[in-house]
């Protein structure tokens, strides 16, 4: 068996190194004969690789500024007993450079403690973010009709009119996401605008003057219907996709590519004027060969490290079959002992086992193995399972796929409890309450491990719980309703079957 398995590992390897060299030799040459102009699929590559550098660099932006009013909430917690907490945050806010800041009410009013006040732009999508407990970027005007950069933050302060907030808003100059992002950069081969989904500007570059990209692109596109692209372009933000094609804008062929930015409504548009790019391509053309032999060259390195690798594994398993084979031959059990290598219980048939135990794995691993084993059930097989993690999902699966779980006993290793269940199959399929999907058979009373599982078993369950409450949302809170009713049934039984 050893010999077949390094055959067939090491034919198989020269096989496909032969295929890589045939496949890449001849995609090489290929290339290299072919009409380097294919400008459109180029500069989509140019224009992917394009915006998701700027995407990227938005979020880290965000991130960065976000990370600047989290630290303003933990530094100064809306639970906190001093009596300047607005004076704190001021003083945080200035340090960082933040020049607005207000607490946002529930009803989407913002009450200003720093700054001069300012006026959201498009409340509704920035109200649904704060209720639902998320961050959020936002742009609105202050007083002089200035745009602002807005950051929200789920914060829960007191306010004047006697509500808690549900976010903390800090603002910045808009000027301030343009110099970052580079938007407006003159020498740069393309230029960007961020738009809403209604075409209206966020920030806007090049020769743009119309306060509607839609608008622009109206008054702009020649030779075919602008309706055709505006259409495919809002379809693409209604799906959160990404959208590329090529227009003709001004009598130029441009590269127009929009993608969704994170954490906000808008939309990143780059676009490329083909002119440059005909020259680069054109300087490329000769280095086509080089640079596909080169990948081929890289690919067919990771494919010997990875063959390698499997072929080692493969190896070890072979030898660890074998060292067991021997173990049994020299205590004079060969006769009684089969030994199995292959996928879960996939070389194991039907009557060959009245017992199984399966430890080490998740919980979703050892549901997954009795769940592609056809003969799991069989009522004369005891299972005894131990999952590391996501034992509820375990339960779940076995109660509703007919299995009884008869017993459960908690053992410790490593300083973390875990269970090991003993189940059946019985074909009886009946609802359990959420407090036995968590805790399961285990009798708190039984010993000292049953009651350090329950026990954690409880504070996992109230700290889920408090954190759905905290997102604002119904949903979130009957969830929470749910899980603090099962633990304090978990804490029922602690109690009541605890020892003295």
């Amino acid at each position: 068996m050893k010999s077949k398995t390094t055959r067939f590992l090491v034919l198989s390897l020269a096989l496909i190194l032969a295929l890589c060299l045939v496949v890449f030799g001849f995609l090489a040459f290929y290339m290299n004969g072919q009409n380097l102009d294919t400008i459109n699929e180029v500069g989509t590559i140019y224009m992917t690789g394009m915006s998701e550098r700027i995407t990227m660099h938005f979020e880290t932006t965000v991130e960065y500024r976000m990370s600047h009013v989290e630290s303003l909430v933990e530094r100064t917690p809306p639970d906190s007993t001093v009596s300047n907490i607005r004076e704190r945050l001021i003083y945080d806010a200035e340090a960082r450079g933040i020049e607005h800041l207000a607490f946002y009410g529930a009803d989407g009013s913002l009450e200003t403690i720093y700054g001069e006040p300012v006026t959201i732009t498009d409340p509704p999508p920035f109200l649904e973010s704060m209720l639902a407990g998320e961050k959020k970027a936002a742009v609105g005007t202050d007083p002089d009709g200035d745009r602002v950069f807005l950051l929200g933050y789920p914060a829960f302060y007191p306010m004047e009119n006697g509500e808690r907030s549900v976010g903390l808003v800090a603002g910045l100059p808009i000027s301030y996401i343009e110099q970052i992002l580079a938007l407006d950069n003159e020498d740069s081969l393309v230029h960007c605008h961020i738009i809403r989904r209604n075409g209206s500007f966020v920030i806007r570059s090049g020769d743009a003057f119309r306060e509607n990209y839609f608008d622009r692109l109206r008054n702009t596109i020649t030779g075919t219907d602008p309706e055709i692209y505006i259409t495919g372009l809002e379809d693409a933000m209604d799906q959160g996709a990404s959208y590329s094609n090529v227009l003709e804008i001004s009598g130029e062929r441009q590269h127009i590519y929009c993608t969704p930015l994170p954490s906000s409504e808008w939309y990143l548009i780059t676009v490329l004027p083909y002119g440059q790019l005909d020259k680069s391509l054109n300087a490329l053309s000769s280095h086509w060969i080089s640079l596909v032999l080169g990948a081929c060259f890289i690919i067919v390195l990771v494919l010997l490290v990875v063959f390698a690798k499997y072929f080692l594994i493969t190896r070890q398993q072979i030898h660890d079959l074998d060292e067991a084979r021997r173990e049994a031959e020299s205590r004079g059990l060969s006769h009684r002992v089969r030994l199995v290598l292959g996928d879960g219980l996939a070389g194991v048939g039907p009557g060959e086992a009245d017992a199984v135990i399966i430890a080490g794995m998740g919980g979703e691993t050892i549901a997954h193995i009795l769940e592609s084993w056809p003969h799991a059930k069989d009522p004369g097989i005891t299972w005894l399972l131990q999952p590391m993690t996501k034992a509820e999902r375990l339960r779940d699966w076995l109660w509703d796929q007919g299995f009884s779980i008869t017993r459960e006993r908690c053992a410790t290793a490593n300083r973390r409890v875990y269970s090991v269940m003993e189940a059946r199959y019985t074909g009886e399929r009946s609802p359990h309450p959420e407090w036995e999907r968590h805790l399961g058979a285990v009798d708190p009373g039984e010993d000292r491990h049953s009651l350090s599982y329950a026990a954690k078993r409880e504070a996992e369950l109230d700290k889920i719980a408090y954190g759905l409450e905290r997102t604002g949302t119904q949903e979130g809170a009957e969830r929470a309703k749910r899980l603090r009713e099962a633990a304090r049934a978990i804490r029922q039984r602690i109690n009541e079957r605890s020892c003295p």
